[in-house]
């Protein structure tokens, strides 16, 4: 569940200012599952949720991270859906989102069965970093509930 030992929980919503102040960013917030590492595998499963601008609902993604060294983590599918990195911010309890430079598909599976298009997180014009705080586990738990973890 949501807040559980090595789990991490991020967040990030931009207010209408910031978002008149760059009207090209797509992203109006984000959110970030991230569980511990599987021993046997070697990697993490982590859960990303985006609500672009002019939208209400969220788009969901599965993705696998794998550790890279000085705290940065790389992101992404099997089904060449694109993927991120995960970075130490600049304070604590941050953590800096870059979507790899062919952004990130925004789907739960890859076996077929949702949209043939699914909407995607593109690095351009103006979505290449994104500054994400640590939320508490309930704010995860909202978007991501156990059952489907």
């Amino acid at each position: 569940r949501p807040g559980g030992a090595g789990e991490l929980c991020l967040v990030r919503e931009y207010d209408a200012a910031h978002l008149a102040a760059h009207h090209r960013q797509r992203v109006a917030a984000m959110l970030l599952w991230v569980a511990p590492p599987d021993p046997r595998r070697g990697w993490h499963e982590a859960r990303i949720a985006i609500r672009f601008r002019g939208e209400s609902a969220w788009r969901r993604a599965v993705t696998e991270c794998r550790a890279q060294g000085s705290g940065r983590v790389q992101c992404g599918v099997e089904c060449d859906g694109g993927g991120f990195t995960l970075e130490p911010g600049a304070r604590p309890g941050e953590r800096r989102l870059r979507p790899d430079r062919h952004g990130r598909e925004l789907r739960e599976s890859c076996d077929g069965g949702e949209v043939a298009d699914p909407p995607r997180l593109d690095p351009a014009p103006d979505d290449r970093l994104f500054v994400l705080r640590s939320a508490p586990p309930e704010t995860c738990s909202a978007i991501f509930p156990r059952e489907r973890r």
